[in-house]
């Protein structure tokens, strides 16, 4: 994907070696990333090694799923329909785990870009694969940063990758999963929170943000329930 790219222009300049020229340089490295043999698991590795150091423990750490659309591809393998989100229809293409910490001063550093086909038999469906994304930045940054995801990783099979590696996230939810409150009531999100709100109203604190320990059904690491009510807007949120 990057042959031919700036982005790939760009890094040449940064290779010292005893070669004068650069276009020689530049050809020389896409010729290894278009190989079959070209191998880069190495240098991801040690790339997020080399920029873990700007990763604190409460850097946000934002995980997305988006696509890599390949309409006119006719034999590139694995090819599966997705969602073009640029153009608002569904194409042929591959999907995409994306990983970016949320540095200060609104600065944005990239740590993972992994395209996958869940058709390709070493990959075996999305969740494995974020599975394998998370624990491979999570291992680079020696369990620094907090997760952030949106509601499509509201899943109990994903809930065993934040746990696993004891990694510390914030998942938005839609309000509709069922959770065990602290005495063992089992409970509806969204009606936990307008009791939580209720009963914070009464004891004469904010109402704007509620929150509560709680845990899922069958797993006893506890969690927090946090829901949000925005000045002026009727819409809640659930993490």
């Amino acid at each position: 994907m990057l042959s031919g790219s700036w982005i790939v222009t760009g890094l040449t300049r940064w290779i010292h070696d005893e070669c004068s020229d650069n276009f020689h340089r530049l050809k020389r490295l896409l010729n290894h990333l278009t190989s079959t043999r070209g191998e880069l698991t190495a240098v991801v590795r040690a790339y997020r090694c080399s920029v873990s150091k700007y990763v604190q423990p409460d850097t946000p750490l934002i995980i997305d799923l988006t696509d890599l659309a390949k309409p006119r591809a006719k034999k590139m393998k694995y090819l599966k329909m997705v969602h073009d989100c640029s153009e608002g229809k569904t194409v042929m293409g591959y999907w995409c785990v994306e990983v970016y910490a949320h540095l200060k001063n609104k600065r944005i550093l990239p740590l993972a870009l992994d395209v996958f086909s869940v058709d390709d038999p070493n990959v075996g469906s999305r969740n494995l694969q974020i599975d394998r994304t998370v624990k491979a930045v999570n291992e680079s940054l020696e369990g620094a940063g907090i997760w952030v995801a949106g509601r499509g990783f509201d899943a109990i099979n994903l809930y065993e990758t934040w746990f696993s590696p004891s990694c510390h996230f914030v998942i938005r939810q839609r309000g509709d999963r069922c959770v065990v409150t602290p005495n063992a009531v089992q409970i509806v999100q969204r009606d936990l929170a307008e009791h939580l709100r209720q009963k914070f109203a009464q004891a004469g604190l904010s109402t704007d943000v509620i929150f509560s320990k709680v845990y899922l059904p069958d797993h006893r690491k506890p969690l927090y329930l946090m829901a949000s009510w925005r000045a002026g807007q009727k819409n809640r949120s659930y993490c």
